[in-house]
């Protein structure tokens, strides 16, 4: 049903999520992580709003002189397990500081 089809599409929101090998090996690269190590020492030391996660993404992305592109996709499958999400300054708000910094540690360990 369309419910469930919904649900499914936004189980990250909700619950904790893990991507696929193929993805992971496609788009957390090696050299993507120390982009976000910096990232998630930023998202821990600012307010938990969307006016706030733009700047610390803006500011990693400025300090590594990438465009959001090289960063968002590598970013989603680490926080929602895939590739497609609505904006990202949004997705981290509603997921939640506490899962996004986790979701992200957990990629980078």
């Amino acid at each position: 049903t369309t419910l469930e089809n919904l649900a499914d599409s936004a189980v990250y929101f909700y619950r904790d999520v893990q991507p696929n090998d193929a993805l992971i090996a496609e788009h957390l690269k090696p050299e993507i992580l120390p982009v976000l190590a910096e990232l998630v020492g930023k998202l821990q030391a600012i307010a938990w709003n969307k006016e706030a996660i733009n700047v610390a993404l803006k500011e990693t992305l400025a300090a590594h002189k990438l465009k959001l592109g090289q960063i968002g996709i590598p970013l989603r499958v680490a926080v929602s397990g895939g590739t497609q999400t609505p904006s990202l300054d949004v997705t981290l708000e509603f997921i939640g500081r506490e899962n996004v910094v986790a979701r992200i540690k957990r990629q980078l360990s």
